[in-house]
């Protein structure tokens, strides 16, 4: 995996190099849209998250006690790095018993990546569109069982999703000269995706804590 790491910026400089000689500019031009669609739907996705965790707690510093979960992966695109801070955090500050806390929270980085699935699918969809194939039904169940499989695969390190986007795009019978579009966009922006990550995972964790009566009430 290593070794695969190191040499993909060298395989994205000689395909963006490639790009621009053969003047394949149509893949570039529309990147804001996927920009502008993932910020949004991130933005959408954290009032609902807020407005959960006010119902479920019924205390408004429940939001701030998970907001360094979110700094530390917005700032190292490492969830490994925030395990321990998220484990802390749901027993001092949420009071999560200790042994529901240990089982979840590792089980949440692996099953529940809400913003790597949403990222995953608007690449998806982005381009397909530019390349012409059509969007149908059978599309969307498609990309969603592959979507939801590579997003359980990403290793939690930084540019862990990068080789995903090979298997993605010959699913999507998509060219290749388009992949290191991707993985740029995706070293940029994997850093919102494991902050809302981690900090989402904290969430639920509490959250189901409570519906399960996993709460150490009395500390």
């Amino acid at each position: 995996f290593s070794y695969i790491s190191k040499v993909i910026p060298f395989y994205v400089f000689i395909s963006m190099i490639k790009i621009v000689l053969l003047k394949e500019f149509k893949s570039i031009t529309g990147l804001w849209k996927v920009a502008l669609m993932f910020v949004g739907l991130i933005i959408v996705l954290m009032l609902f998250y807020f407005v959960r965790l006010l119902v479920v707690s019924k205390d408004k510093k429940a939001i701030i006690k998970s907001f360094p979960i979110f700094l530390i992966g917005l700032t190292t695109a490492n969830s490994t790095l925030a395990l321990d801070k998220s484990i802390k955090v749901a027993k001092e500050s949420y009071k999560v018993k200790g042994p529901f806390t240990r089982f979840s929270i590792p089980l949440a980085m692996i099953l529940y990546k809400p913003a790597g699935a949403i990222w995953l699918g608007i690449v998806a969809a982005y381009f397909t569109s530019i390349y012409g194939a059509p969007i149908s039904m059978a599309w969307l169940i498609s990309i969603s069982i592959v979507v939801t499989i590579l997003n359980i695969a990403i290793p939690p390190v930084p540019g862990g999703g990068a080789n995903n986007y090979s298997i993605l795009f010959n699913e999507l019978m998509l060219p290749l000269t388009a992949l290191p579009l991707a993985i740029v966009l995706d070293s940029i922006f994997e850093f919102i995706i494991t902050g809302f990550n981690v900090w989402s995972q904290s969430i639920e964790t509490y959250c189901l804590a409570k519906y399960t009566k996993n709460i150490e009430e009395n500390k």
